[in-house]
């Protein structure tokens, strides 16, 4: 399945082990330009949302931040602020050159896709366990006029390819990311 020829991964994990884990995987990835859609749970500590900021600005040309529905008593772009913080703490050494702050998850994957061009590699964090769990190909499905069944065979037979190159949490308990051209 095609989407533009564009990489789609997307992942849950919210916390810096499991976004290393998620970079180191990606690192195998060929594409050359690179687009983040990012959040934080809000009950993080302000080090620990700025350090994966501070992670991600080495590898994403263009970072769509977002809050969502785990902003856990934070003020309302203050988790954006956090991470935008790392992204440019990097004196000079980031490659992001594009930092957008969205509210709410499904406009910024929005953004992030009609951003993206054929050959680059998108990662969306997705906002719940849910929606990490139905994965994106119902909301590619919809958004994008495909086919839900097809694009989930599509991500199955990705997987398949994959094979031990799906990327595990830090305890190895399970995927956390699901990788796919559509």
């Amino acid at each position: 399945l095609d989407l533009r020829g564009i990489t789609i991964v997307v992942d849950y994990g919210h916390n810096v082990d499991a976004l290393r884990a998620l970079l180191d995987a990606l690192g195998h990835f060929p594409n050359e330009r690179r687009i983040v859609v990012y959040s934080s749970a809000g009950d993080r500590r302000d080090s620990d949302i700025i350090e994966q900021g501070r992670m991600l600005a080495s590898q994403f040309d263009e970072a769509w931040l977002y809050e969502g529905d785990y902003v856990r008593g934070r003020r309302p772009g203050e988790i954006m602020a956090l991470i935008t913080s790392g992204l440019n703490k990097l004196n000079g050494g980031s490659r992001t050159r594009r930092i957008e702050a969205v509210q709410g998850h499904l406009k910024a994957v929005d953004l992030a896709l009609a951003s993206a061009r054929s050959g680059d590699l998108v990662m969306i964090q997705a906002d719940t366990a849910e929606d990490f769990e139905r994965g994106p190909h119902d909301a590619l499905a919809a958004g994008y006029g495909g086919d839900a069944v097809g694009i989930r065979l599509g991500f199955a037979a990705r997987l398949a390819d994959l094979g031990d190159d799906v990327v595990r949490d830090a305890a190895g308990a399970g995927a956390v990311g699901v990788a796919a051209e559509v």
